[in-house]
């Protein structure tokens, strides 16, 4: 029989009165504060007294985080023989199946012949071994260890004695460093796919200059952390966010400045209401909600500082233009802004909605390997440019076809919208320009992989394996296979 692929299995075993129970009742206790925590526990109004070497007339079990009780290993009346309700055994198997992948230990007290010989809860111990980020913790008699390990087979299985060993704390502090490496790991994979998604699509749409890019890159971003984050149960977004921004600067086309800006702070938006209410639909929508307005917001005041209030005014009064078409009436630009943000706060419920429904990372994964494919990342440059290289360069920018085409067509929409003198219409047409060569020459002043060198200095612990994590898997040749190293269940 093949090893097991699951991170680590912990089998805690003792005589009757070694307290096995009480002990894995502790822990899992302790481990639930943070971790997410499955599997099947005794029933504390029903286990046997600690101490006590006589076998209990029959056991109940409870699935963990439930109050609700099934009767197992019943004692047949007169013999020494006992019952395994199948009703039980298919109750915690439909109910405990679905949280292997979102779990970090799965806890089983008790197993034995049952489980040795393929009955019981076999099938489901299996199933969380086959779990590669999973910790299996637990409980058995000392005459099955041997056995156990036999039938469930895991490269590297403690044994836990409770007669034997001086600290049983030891064991418990070297399982929540291991959870602690796991989980940098899985954030760093997710990292790494969110990185690769924003380089791959975002390089794509940059190089066909594709209108709208940045609002569409922002649903991307919302569907990515929402699937990062029913796979982590909303843990680590703030990090994935930074690390996702810092990978953008391997980007093979377009300037990383300021979208590295922006996907760290759409992230950080999105993952606040996560952290503070829960990971939960309502969380991921309002997140969705504030991601996707902040994008809006950002542009809006990008364009503000450019030309002022009327670029404001011209455009809520284009919305209200195109929505009397189908004959909603809108009385300011006012309201044509607030009309802007409400469409896409339904835009981004859908989104959200769908990730966290949804798994649909690994196409979005498949969809940047492709559109990247043609493109060959390359490295930020080494050393800052000079004054000369950074204002030549930023001319360079200003003169762009793509660049002057946008320009001239917001000074278009505020002509016909803003109702201006041609005075006014000649100063924001100065004034854009000399903001947008300030603005390309300060992005070009700033040393992205200075930056990047500084901040990884002084990564240390759990965010050094989440950046080295992230790195591996952006630098891979081909997209993983389905469950694959860089699955995000991992």
């Amino acid at each position: 029989m093949s090893t097991h692929s699951c991170a680590g299995l912990i089998l805690v075993t003792g005589s009757p009165a070694a307290g096995k129970s009480r002990l894995l009742a502790e822990w899992t206790a302790r481990l639930r504060r943070r971790w997410q925590v499955c599997g099947i526990e005794t029933a504390p109004d029903t286990s046997r007294r600690q101490g006590s070497r006589a076998a209990a007339p029959a056991y109940h079990i409870r699935i963990i985080g439930s109050s609700q009780v099934w009767p197992w290993a019943v004692r047949v009346e007169g013999t020494d023989a006992r019952e395994y309700p199948e009703a039980t055994r298919r109750a915690v198997l439909e109910r405990v199946r679905p949280a292997l992948p979102v779990s970090d230990v799965c806890v089983f007290e008790d197993l034995g012949p049952q489980e040795i010989a393929g009955q019981g809860f076999a099938t489901l111990v299996d199933e969380a071994l086959a779990v590669g980020h999973l910790w299996v913790l637990a409980s058995a008699k000392r005459s099955t260890i041997d056995d156990l390990r036999r039938r469930f087979p895991v490269g590297g299985t403690i044994v836990l004695d409770l007669d034997e060993h001086p600290d049983p704390e030891e064991v418990f502090a070297f399982l929540e460093r291991e959870l602690d490496t796991r989980l940098a790991s899985r954030i760093g994979a997710c990292s790494g796919l969110g990185g690769l998604v924003e380089v791959g699509l975002g390089s794509f749409l940059h190089s066909f200059r594709v209108p709208l890019k940045g609002h569409a890159l922002a649903y991307i971003q919302t569907l990515l952390l929402t699937t990062f984050g029913r796979s982590l149960r909303g843990r680590g977004l703030f990090r994935i966010s930074l690390l996702m921004a810092m990978l953008k600067a391997f980007s093979p086309a377009g300037r990383t400045i300021r979208p590295m800006f922006y996907i760290f702070m759409q992230g950080a938006s999105f993952a606040l209401p996560v952290q503070l209410l829960g990971w939960h639909l309502f969380s991921v929508i309002l997140g969705a909600i504030i991601l996707n307005g902040f994008t809006l917001f950002l542009s809006l005041i990008v364009n503000y500082v450019m030309f002022g209030k009327s670029i404001l005014a011209a455009l809520g009064n284009l919305v209200g233009t195109v929505t009397g078409l189908f004959g909603l009436e809108l009385d300011s630009w006012l309201a044509g802004l607030g009309f802007l943000f409400l469409l896409k706060a339904v835009i981004a419920v859908g989104v959200a909605v769908a990730g966290y429904y949804f798994h649909l990372t690994p196409r979005l994964f498949r969809l940047g390997r492709r559109a990247g494919a043609f493109l060959r990342p390359r490295n930020v440059p080494k050393g800052p440019q000079t004054l000369g290289q950074s204002a030549l360069g930023a001319l360079r920018d200003v003169l762009r076809p793509t660049f002057l085409l946008a320009f001239l067509l917001s000074i278009l929409m505020i002509l016909f919208f803003a109702r201006l003198t041609s005075g006014e219409l000649i100063f924001l047409l100065i004034r854009g320009l000399c903001i947008a060569f300030a603005g390309f020459w300060l992005f070009r002043r700033i040393n992205v992989q200075k930056v990047g060198d500084s901040l990884r200095r002084r990564f240390s612990g759990s965010m050094a394996v989440s950046m080295t994590e992230a790195l591996r898997v952006l630098q891979e040749e081909e997209p993983p296979e389905k469950g694959g190293p860089t699955e995000i269940t991992r």
